[in-house]
């Protein structure tokens, strides 16, 4: 990859990860009843979406970063042998801010990426090998 190519694609997925917080907190405004309604039965709400959300930036992207950089195979990630990462009874707007800092933490994170890493190479159980860049394709996705 050159100079250009790795400008252009932490570019672009910065951009893309900085503006799902804003969003969420407006979102995170409107009524709870309308937040905690799954959609349709067997779907998430909107809080369960934001909860997941907080558990991928705490527990997935930067294992799976660190896992990058060390040179090893991404684990697998098992949400039950997590705590949880979101306080079950928080406010719609607490949960926002929470995310908000982890994104905030993990585009930090993002930024420390050298051009080499981009094309570091890790085996994930379920998908077999991925590059770095992959994975930054996938979470800005």
């Amino acid at each position: 990859m050159t100079t250009i190519a790795i400008d252009h694609l932490q570019g672009w997925v910065r951009r893309s990860l900085a503006t799902t917080p804003a969003r969420w907190s407006q979102l995170a405004t409107l009524p709870l009843d309308l937040l905690a309604a799954a959609p349709a039965p067997g779907e998430w709400s909107a809080l369960d979406c934001l909860r997941h959300l907080i558990e991928t930036e705490k527990y997935v992207f930067p294992v799976r970063l660190e896992a990058f950089t060390a040179g090893v195979d991404i684990p697998r990630f098992d949400p039950a042998g997590q705590p949880p990462a979101a306080d079950p009874d928080a406010s719609p707007v607490t949960l926002a801010g929470d995310f908000a800092e982890l994104r905030r933490e993990n585009i930090v994170r993002l930024g420390k990426l050298k051009l080499p890493d981009l094309d570091r190479t890790a085996r994930h159980q379920d998908y077999g090998e991925v590059t770095l860049a992959q994975l930054l394709h996938h979470w800005a996705a």
